[in-house]
């Protein structure tokens, strides 16, 4: 069995889901072997050292592909009645729906969120070209009523993913806000935010959608 100390670093659960709410070890994050492939945007920056958790067969193949991406694994453990049995007497284990992000918000974001909330005076958010949505999750997360945009049906498909997975609501709205901004209505915000995307003909628009004392995170 592994020492109780391995598991104070991120530890990636790759069983199903209502498995992984059963029991699973604490402050670990669920992601199922099932839908890692199209879950690359849930997963931290190649830098960062990965340890799995599951079956055999879902620990080989998650490796393979996680290695074949530029991952590093450091320790798979397999997911027997004797592992369990073993984390429960450590007192290893929790149940329930937490689990523990490896994704981060754009750093600029994070790093202006506090200015912003201290002179904006509501929390209503605009991501444009959200892409997978992390920005419009993490801002929801600190309770901004969000609409997440972008021209691609399958980033907004992950994007309501990821909002799934981390217990949070928003509005997604798929639109080419560069070849028809009118799609986005006459609406304001306090917050408008850009990360993945530049167009600058779009810019004077953008203003038009802010509130009184809003922001514009270009």
């Amino acid at each position: 069995m592994p020492e109780t100390s391995w598991f104070l670093s991120p530890c990636i659960d790759l069983r199903p889901v209502a498995e992984f709410q059963q029991a699973h070890i604490k402050n670990a994050t669920s992601l199922p072997a099932s839908r890692l492939t199209t879950a690359m945007h849930e997963l931290p920056d190649k830098h960062q050292v990965l340890q799995l958790l599951g079956t055999q067969k879902q620990l080989a193949e998650c490796r393979d592909f996680l290695v074949d991406k530029g991952y590093t694994i450091s320790r798979e453990i397999e997911a027997t009645e004797s592992f369990w049995q073993w984390a429960e007497q450590h007192a290893l284990l929790e149940s329930g729906c937490h689990t523990v992000p490896l994704w981060q918000a754009n750093p600029l974001l994070q790093n202006a969120i506090e200015s912003i909330e201290g002179r904006t005076a509501g929390r209503t958010a605009i991501d444009l070209a959200c892409g997978a949505g992390r920005d419009a999750v993490y801002l929801a997360q600190r309770g901004w009523q969000v609409t997440a945009v972008d021209i691609k049906e399958d980033a907004l498909a992950r994007c309501k993913t990821l909002a799934e997975s981390a217990q949070v609501s928003l509005t997604t709205l798929q639109a080419d806000i560069e070849a028809n901004p009118e799609h986005l209505g006459e609406h304001t915000y306090d917050l408008v935010i850009v990360m993945r995307f530049l167009y600058r003909p779009l810019l004077r628009r953008l203003l038009t959608h802010l509130k009184p004392g809003g922001v514009l995170c270009y």
